[in-house]
């Protein structure tokens, strides 16, 4: 699938929605860590991931902020953008997933674009050297129909994170409740900061 194909499909998607197994491995890591849940994205920088197993989590995002509850241990997370260089370079590389615009990839990372069995992969490297101490490269691998079928984000301390979507649809009407996270009154949230990146 030429690139140019590749960026012409993805410039007609709005929205995806799929299923996701996720598989985490570390150094501080006994085995693999698997989660299994649903996701949802929409331009111009919306995420809602539910992780069903093995215990609920919910995360959503949009361009200024990241949220993450834990129903179970009735707490939340939140992180700006802004502030927070982790945050920001996992909402730019989901948002590529379903935007492949070279012209703003290239701005924060060395992008490389191979053929592997039958999928187009798109190898993303963070070009600041200060994201680099986080993120050693990220990876999008698309099918032949364009659409993303595998995320994988190598951090610098050797942790790798492996997302395999299933059952993606696209350019369906996502109402706006979809992207909002109303937490119970009794949930604790704490704010998250770090020193500004740019």
């Amino acid at each position: 699938l030429a690139l140019e194909r590749l960026s012409a499909i993805q410039a007609g998607i709005t929205s995806m929605t799929g299923r996701t197994v996720q598989k985490k491995t570390a150094p501080l890591l006994e085995g693999v860590v698997r989660t299994e849940g649903r996701i949802w994205t929409a331009r111009p920088a919306y995420l809602r991931w539910e992780i069903e197993r093995p215990e609920r989590l919910v995360i959503v995002a949009d361009a200024e902020s990241m949220t993450v509850y834990r129903p179970k241990a009735r707490e939340a997370t939140r992180r700006y953008l802004a502030n927070d260089v982790t945050a920001r370079y996992m909402m730019d590389f989901f948002s590529s997933g379903m935007k492949l615009s070279m012209d703003g990839l290239s701005k924060r990372f060395s992008v490389a674009v191979y053929s592997q069995a039958a999928s187009t992969v798109v190898e993303l490297r963070p070009k600041s050297k200060v994201a680099g101490r986080f993120l050693k490269k990220a990876v999008i691998a698309y099918g032949r129909d364009g659409m993303p079928l595998r995320f994988e984000v190598e951090n610098a301390n050797g942790a790798l994170t492996v997302t395999e979507l299933s059952e993606v649809v696209v350019n369906r009407d996502l109402p706006p409740a979809t992207f909002k996270l109303e937490l119970p009154a009794d949930v604790v949230v704490i704010e998250l900061a770090e020193e500004e990146v740019r």
